[in-house]
């Protein structure tokens, strides 16, 4: 095993003469090879430098080093590379800490923008370094609670050096006083994300599972159990319900529809062919109408005055994954549309794929958060008959 030893080479005449002269001052050669212009030696560091300071018409230079001389050689002979290196993994590093972009997921410019200014003043903003997720919550419930008359709910994602916002606008609940009293209950089944009362006593929480029907904010108020009052409960849930779908994608697409431009071209009909006269911009695809006609029964030849239509065609060709792409979109689309406002889809699941004819069929399964808040009116409290 080498350590801390150099291969020097000796170049001059008669290598084998100098080769004897170091044999006579008792130095340590490891390794001697003999050739005929030169001479390559492997020695020790200490012998090396005795060798560069003697006297001697030969020519040497160093051709290898091993040990820790190789180490701190490749150390000196790389080391701006090395600073490079270092210096852009620091870098890399630095950036990776940075957010590069902040984008809100709402359609409500106004209160998008505001949230936006909102947060800056926190320190989420472009080229400011990332929370912790300490931090981030931290942030978010300070949000929810200086904007109660604003938002329901507030998420912060954080994907790579990108933060995504996520919010639920409040709505205000136009209360009319009347003197019918109710109860806020669920208008289908789900688990509870949000509620707040305005009015009336709270009777559930926060992740609980309830059912259609469920009375989730009692007009009802009581003290201990004693009726104290009757009031018409008001106040909002949101819930994470479920919903499972299917959509039919065509693996083929195509769509035909008319551009909007037309002409009027005078045409000779031959056989199955026609001929545009006076016509120098044709176009592409077209749908005719004839508007005037001069043909003969034993003839294949006709004139014609057509009005033409300019048509645009689509057609796009699928591949199973491109169409399963599509149809998620599709059913996401339309299951929101069917949901209204203040809905946002949480999560989409594949249940299960087909593919018959030249079709994919796709069954999917929604989790989203929706508005569940119904109102049920209380029943008039039966009164006593004394007898």
């Amino acid at each position: 095993m080498f350590t801390n030893q150099y291969k020097v080479r000796i170049i001059g005449k008669n290598p084998k003469t100098f080769f004897k002269y170091l044999l006579k001052l008792n130095m340590n050669l490891y390794h001697v090879e003999m050739f005929p212009n030169y001479l390559e030696i492997i020695i020790k560091k200490e012998d090396y430098h005795k060798l560069k300071k003697m006297k001697t018409s030969y020519k040497m230079e160093v051709v290898d080093r091993f040990g820790l001389l190789k180490f701190f050689y490749i150390l000196e002979e790389k080391k701006y590379f090395m600073i490079s290196l270092l210096f852009s993994f620091v870098l890399l590093f630095f950036l990776s800490k940075l957010i590069f972009m902040v984008e809100i997921e709402h359609s409500n410019k106004e209160l998008s923008h505001y949230v936006l200014e909102e947060l800056e003043k926190k320190g989420l903003k472009k080229w400011h370094f990332q929370f912790s997720n300490e931090k981030r919550m931290q942030i978010v419930d300070e949000m929810l609670v200086e904007n109660k008359d604003k938002l329901e709910w507030l998420e912060l994602e954080r994907i790579g050096t990108k933060y995504i916002v996520r919010f639920l606008e409040r709505k205000k609940i136009e209360e009319k006083e009347d003197d019918i009293p109710q109860n806020i209950v669920a208008r289908k089944d789900g688990i509870i994300y949000f509620i707040e009362a305005s009015k009336g006593e709270v009777v559930s929480k926060k992740n609980a599972y309830v059912k259609k029907g469920d009375i989730l904010i009692t007009g009802l108020i009581k003290n201990q159990d004693e009726e104290m009052a009757r009031v018409k409960a008001l106040g909002k849930v949101i819930a994470e319900t479920w919903y499972q779908t299917t959509v039919e994608m065509p693996l083929y697409y195509k769509e035909e529809y008319l551009t909007g431009a037309k002409k009027k071209v005078f045409t000779i009909n031959f056989l199955t062919n026609q001929y545009h006269l006076f016509d120098k911009n044709t176009y592409r695809t077209s749908k005719s109408k004839i508007l005037f006609s001069i043909s003969h029964d034993f003839l294949p030849l006709s004139f014609s005055f057509n009005e033409e239509y300019e048509v645009t065609r689509i057609e796009e060709i699928y591949t199973k994954e491109s169409a399963l792409i599509k149809a998620k979109e599709l059913a996401s689309e339309k299951l929101l549309k069917s949901l209204g406002e203040n809905s946002e889809i949480i999560s989409q699941k594949v249940l299960k794929i087909q593919e018959k004819e030249s079709k994919i069929i796709v069954d999917l399964f929604f989790k989203v958060h929706e508005d569940i808040t119904a109102s049920e009116e209380i029943p008039q409290k039966e009164e006593k008959i004394e007898e």
